[in-house]
């Protein structure tokens, strides 16, 4: 029997899920509560551990230190709740995760017949072994990547888009997947630690990825945007465009490096730098402390930028060049010299935008369909673990028929083995 079992009675009806975000700091927690008719998401329970006592160090400490982490944010989470549930799905980061679009061509036998189920998923299934064989080849800066999941981007037959193929006639098919991949090693760690504490697990989903799909439902036209989270240790970009979303790169810096700025600049401990850079934003610093901080911590604020274009220097150029949004969020953000720095346009210089893009830094009121109940889900830190519920209420129950034949071609590969 799990550890949550004896929970109290739930505040709130319909299924309960936890959300559990493995960061690179810490393990966080949220119990949603769904409401499938309306796609509603109420988190109802919040919880957070880290996984040393320095609060932002990333090391799991071994299986059993990432298990027990992981067991005691469940724990805050439920309790805050009181509920009780196994089911959950899994964040995760791109320090852990990479993302890539796959192109799959296939030309089909028989032109005149029908596509059905079997044949789809033999497909998908066959451009799945093929976007493995190309990660293992190209490394993907990831230890023996294996394949976590998948989502479709596109469909076409004969050079036609199509949303379900099913019942369609044509001589070939080309699928877009955006494919995720884990070091093998990271994801055997990840599902040990859900078998061990007899999760359900009922789905993946990187925070990023489900940030862009959070603002391409609500706020972006049909040209894409660009969509910039700033992370602990590191900071995640996508690149959406026509509807696609590009893949997933990555920069190994985030808003700790800032503050070991700081307590460098100061000669503090973590916990100290946390405090004075709280100060610094609050307004509290007199003038030659203020200058100081900025002084200090500027380097590493710029060292972020060019990170940052570096890894948007990673996508393919296209004739329309770069979206004209871009969209920043992640607790990195909230640094007042780097939100100004980023919400400047001299930043992108050098980059294929066809026209100087609008800026806009992204809180939790611009993630829709999702009620935080607990009314402690603040600022742009806030906005992918919000946005991943919200993925969460789109993603229960899959209705597509294309997504449900995709999940099916995802666990025959799996449990084949070919990675």
């Amino acid at each position: 029997m799990a550890f949550w079992d004896f929970a109290k009675k739930p505040k709130f009806g319909g299924p309960h899920v936890i959300v559990l975000d493995f960061g690179s700091g810490s393990v966080k927690a949220v119990v949603v509560s769904l409401d499938e008719v309306k796609k509603i998401g109420y988190v109802i329970g919040i919880g957070r551990e880290y996984y040393n006592q320095q609060q932002g160090a990333s090391n799991f400490r071994g299986i059993e230190g990432g298990i027990e982490v992981a067991k005691k944010a469940i724990n805050q989470a439920l309790t805050a709740a009181r509920a009780k549930t196994s089911e959950c799905i899994v964040v995760y980061n791109g320090d852990t995760l990479k993302g890539v679009l796959h192109v799959w061509k296939e030309r089909r036998q028989n032109p005149q017949e029908r596509i059905y189920d079997a044949e789809f998923q033999g497909i998908l299934e066959r451009a799945l072994k093929n976007a493995s064989e190309n990660a293992v080849a190209k490394d993907l800066s990831v230890f023996k990547p294996v394949i976590a999941s998948a989502a479709l981007q596109r469909l076409e037959i004969d050079g036609y888009h199509v949303v379900n193929p099913i019942g369609f006639k044509g001589a070939e098919i080309e699928v877009k997947l955006l494919v995720f991949y884990l070091a093998s090693g990271q994801k055997g760690f990840f599902d040990e630690i859900v078998g061990v504490l007899k999760l359900s697990a009922r789905g993946l989903v990187s925070s990023v990825f489900a940030t862009t799909l959070a603002q391409m439902k609500h706020s972006l036209t049909q040209f894409g945007a660009i969509v910039i989270d700033i992370g602990q240790t590191n900071t995640d970009v996508i690149v959406a465009r026509d509807s696609i979303i590009e893949g997933i790169q990555s920069a190994q810096i985030g808003g700790k490096a800032i503050t070991e700025g700081i307590m460098e600049t100061f000669s503090l401990s973590f916990e100290e730098a946390v405090q004075k850079k709280i100060q610094y934003e609050l307004g509290e610093l007199d003038q030659v402390e203020t200058r100081k901080l900025e002084n200090g911590i500027r380097g590493r604020v710029e060292l972020l930028r060019d990170s940052v274009v570096q890894a948007l220097k990673g996508f393919s150029e296209t004739a329309g060049g770069f979206p004209e949004k871009v969209f920043l969020c992640g607790g990195g953000i909230r640094v007042s010299l780097v939100k100004k720095m980023f919400s400047q346009n001299s930043w992108l210089v050098g980059l294929p935008f066809p026209k100087q893009p609008s800026i806009e830094v992204l809180l939790p009121s611009d993630i829709k369909d999702v009620i935080d109940s607990t009314e402690s889900l603040e600022g742009p830190s806030a906005v992918p673990l919000l946005s991943a519920v919200r993925w969460l209420t789109r993603n229960y129950n899959i209705s597509s028929q294309a997504d449900i034949i995709l999940r099916k071609a995802l666990q025959v590969f799996n449990q084949s083995g070919k990675q």
